[in-house]
């Protein structure tokens, strides 16, 4: 029998058999989920669009893993008509994808459980692990991030970290190594692995039995396992391996050398390099820099990409340079493999260094003559 591909399963319904919360296909990827308002919640009667805490009040959407709702819910759009309140997600929800809508009334959470309609797989190939960073082969002993690039946008699995491990010279795995949640960047194709901070930062003792993560002089192994699953739900097939050398812990401010920068010809698509005095840490870059063209005020679009095991970084850009002044905008999420940043360091001793800010850092190019 050929199941339908808006199967729904209805876990919970109001007396007389009336669905309490109605789901709209008609864009299956951005469903409308509609509620009636509980008399509790008048006060949202009419309102129009209501802020996502309000309405998560009343109705939340939660994606399904291994079997159960996970721990965070979907972030979305709510409008409040006169009676009813409806749900769309901001982004788009993976076809195959389980979810549960928990409609909270005054004396019970009524649930449904849905599934996004799948799609036909797109003629490319399944998700694989493109780069893990940092490339680098020797690492502060203080790092705080990993970070593992995928082919194919992956699907929002919070719990991707559980199949990264880490093991020690002697193949023995280290426990308790990952702040025990996933975050995506660039389009869910990086998964950000974070360092327990309680295992990193001085004066935090959560761990301490377990004692240090990584010692200076010892060899360690990053495993990607096999198992994470691309947007369409098709699993990665293979295991990805990164081995790196620990050395000292790193409590220094990186550094811009911009004497080193290699500024491009106009009209043409050469790369901007900028180069730091450590390495830098992948997702700060990317997240971090941003590239001005000061005649139209637009940002320019590009990737970057690491060299000189990630102290310098070229930019890209997608369409050729405009012959007029850019400014090169470092703001304050750029940091070194130690999140130590370019204004301040990660550890701090005051919390009035973090009102102090000195950002973001920025410089001043002309593309040449071609």
């Amino acid at each position: 029998m050929r199941i339908f591909s808006f199967f729904i399963l209805l876990l919970c319904f109001l007396p007389g058999g009336k669905d309490p919360i109605d789901i709209n296909f008609k864009n299956p990827g951005k469903p409308v989920i509609t509620v009636k308002l509980p008399p509790a919640f008048n006060k949202l009667a009419g309102k129009g669009k209501i802020t996502y805490e309000e309405g998560r009040k009343v109705l939340a959407i939660f994606v399904i893993l291994g079997g159960k709702p996970a721990p965070s819910g979907v972030y979305g759009n709510y409008t409040a008509s006169k009676s009813e309140l409806s749900f769309v997600p901001e982004s788009e929800l993976a076809p195959g994808t389980g979810f549960e809508a928990q409609f909270y009334t005054e004396n019970d959470t009524l649930k449904k459980r849905f599934v996004i309609p799948a799609s036909a797989a797109p003629a490319i190939p399944p998700a694989e692990v493109v780069q893990i960073y940092p490339f680098a082969n020797e690492l502060p002993a203080n790092i705080l991030l990993f970070h593992v690039e995928f082919s194919q946008t992956m699907l929002d699995d919070i719990n991707a970290y559980q199949r990264v491990k880490i093991f020690d010279s002697k193949g023995v795995e280290k426990p308790m190594v990952w702040r025990q949640k996933s975050y995506w960047e660039k389009d869910r194709k990086v998964l950000v692995l974070m360092i327990h901070p309680g295992r990193v930062k001085r004066g935090i003792n959560y761990f301490a039995e377990l004692g240090e993560i990584f010692l200076p002089g010892e060899e360690y192994t990053l495993v990607v396992g096999a198992g994470m699953q691309d947007a369409f739900m098709r699993p990665t097939t293979k295991e990805v391996v990164k081995k790196f050398r620990v050395v000292k812990d790193d409590r220094e401010l990186p550094g811009i050398d911009y004497a080193a920068f290699r500024i491009p010809k106009a009209n043409t698509r050469q790369a901007l390099e900028i180069r730091f005095s450590e390495g830098m840490d992948y997702v700060s870059i990317i997240t971090g820099i941003k590239i001005r063209d000061t005649l139209s005020n637009a940002f320019v679009t590009g990737g970057f990409f690491n060299m000189d095991n990630d102290s310098t970084w070229k930019f890209i850009p997608e369409k050729p340079w405009k012959k007029t002044t850019h400014e090169v905008q470092f703001t304050k999420y750029v940091s070194d493999f130690a999140s130590n940043f370019l204004h301040r360091p990660f550890e701090i001793t005051s919390l009035d260094s973090l009102n102090e800010d000195k950002m973001p850092v920025k410089w001043r190019f002309e593309p040449g003559e071609k």
